[in-house]
């Protein structure tokens, strides 16, 4: 956590949010904003963040826009940059090693999932029945991610609204 957020620290204290209804707190710190990000990412309900963290819902989900865009906009994490050709080699070789059927990971570079990540209804957008998961039976965006051998990430993308598929929504991801 202190790597990754020591990484993304500027960008999160850039934006301010200011906590519950302008009590004494003050300012939602980065460090907190960043610790609700990577929790809800990790499945953990809005609501829970708010009473553990005292901020309100809205705050949680402001944090978690900031959180997202800080990971998005970091130069360092470089996310959905194109790997070279000796990355993928690297991947590969740390597939092969850490697997019992060599002959099935030979030359597999990333594992990908997806996540669905709850959000509001969307208000402003003219097609909120697209952000609606009918299979998960919330509002949500698609998250697709790979990671390395290490579990280390090497590419997400959020640009799917909940109701696409999962192979859409890998396909617009540029992975």
């Amino acid at each position: 956590f202190e790597t990754l957020y020591s990484i993304v620290s500027a960008a999160m204290e850039t934006n301010t949010i200011k906590g519950n209804n302008a009590t004494p707190m003050g300012h939602v710190q980065g460090i907190v904003k960043f610790a609700c990000t990577l929790r809800i990412l990790y499945g953990e309900k809005i609501k829970s963040l708010a009473q553990i963290f005292h901020i309100s819902i809205a705050t949680v989900k402001l944090a978690f826009k900031d959180g997202v865009g800080a990971i998005v906009d970091s130069p360092t994490l470089n996310f959905g940059g194109t790997a070279t050709l000796e990355q993928c080699k690297i991947r590969a070789q740390g597939f092969l090693r850490r697997s019992n059927y060599p002959e099935i990971f030979a030359h597999c570079v990333s594992a990908v999932d997806g996540l669905a990540v709850r959000i509001s209804c969307p208000k402003e957008e003219e097609n909120q029945k697209a952000y609606y998961s009918g299979h998960k039976k919330f509002y949500c965006l698609n998250l697709q991610a790979a990671c390395d051998s290490n579990c280390m990430f090497t590419h997400f993308s959020l640009n799917c609204p909940g109701s696409a598929t999962d192979l859409l929504a890998y396909r617009k991801s540029q992975m």
